[in-house]
């Protein structure tokens, strides 16, 4: 499955055992087929089972909680929206992180309000049960497009919904292109048109709900930002955006993800360990630790 920055969470199963390795032969042997002549194996992850935890009055209202079996409290990364890979829930569980995955509002054109207040509800029910999903929560990353870039840049949405702050450790923000909303309207009537529609004519509310207004610090102590290399405004975007963060001190890095070729694996995210995405879990050890590594200081 491409990443393409849909963020959406595959349905059904995504288990630690299951499907072995390729050998090389079997590599050589299929990677020439076309995709729906390879065995079906050979784009899938091997299964992770997820938990399912209601956190709110909704009936969407549900978390899916991926978790290794190595001992905890695992650091956890919390996905706003979804995860965009059928190999991301496996390699995370894979390398000792804990994987949260928030749905987005199951509404038409909801207000910001509404979006970061359901992110935070799913955030808070996380840190009251972290215990019984033995999970730090003081160890957390967040995972998503421009929401979750806003809620790591700005203090006030996370520590007004009680959750303090220092407790997101990292940022990794993938495919996106929406950081500087007024700039954007400013140069497309579509996109002024669209952001009407969300955030209203109000220009402070441009300014308020976009990344790019709160890159001064404080922010989390680290932003992964990823952008495939056929998808030029996101490369765009997140570059300028991950300049903008270094700028004001902060350790914001920029990863080109390879053009998506479909009948190359390692084009497809987090499907090989040396392919594209594969500086995600680096990343990761270095700003979280995991189960499996020595913890952050």
């Amino acid at each position: 499955m491409q990443y393409r920055g849909l963020l959406a969470l595959c349905a059904g199963s995504i288990a630690l055992t299951g499907v072995s390795a390729q050998t090389e032969t079997e590599r050589v042997a299929t990677q020439f087929l076309k995709p729906w002549e390879r065995p079906k194996s050979y784009f899938e992850p091997p299964p992770v089972y997820p938990k399912y935890k209601k956190y709110g009055k909704k009936h969407w209202q549900k978390i899916t909680f991926f978790t290794p079996k190595s001992p905890g409290p695992h650091p956890v990364v919390i996905a706003l929206g979804g995860v965009g890979s059928d190999w991301f829930p496996y390699r995370l569980v894979e390398a000792g992180y804990a994987l949260a995955v928030l749905p987005n509002v199951n509404a038409p054109w909801p207000k910001p309000e509404e979006t970061i207040g359901n992110f935070t509800d799913g955030i808070s029910y996380l840190r009251d049960h972290a215990a019984e999903l033995n999970i730090d929560p003081e160890n957390t990353a967040l995972f998503g497009g421009q929401t979750a870039a806003l809620l790591a840049t700005d203090p006030e949405f996370l520590t007004s919904a009680g959750i303090p702050f220092d407790s997101v450790r990292a940022a990794v923000i993938p495919e996106s292109k929406a950081f500087d909303l007024p700039a954007q309207a400013a140069e497309s009537d579509y996109l002024k048109n669209w952001y009407s529609r969300i955030y209203g004519k109000d220009q402070a509310r441009l300014v308020r709900f976009s990344a790019a207004s709160h890159v001064q610090k404080p922010n989390a102590p680290a932003f992964l930002f990823m952008a495939s290399k056929d998808f030029k405004e996101a490369t765009e975007q997140s570059t300028k955006m991950a300049q903008m963060l270094a700028e004001q001190g902060t350790d914001a890095r920029f990863v080109e993800l390879p053009a998506f070729l479909p009948k190359a694996r390692n084009t497809y995210f987090l499907a090989e360990p040396e392919g594209s995405g594969k500086e995600l879990i680096p990343f990761l050890n270095e700003v979280l630790g995991s189960s499996k590594v020595e913890p952050r200081p």
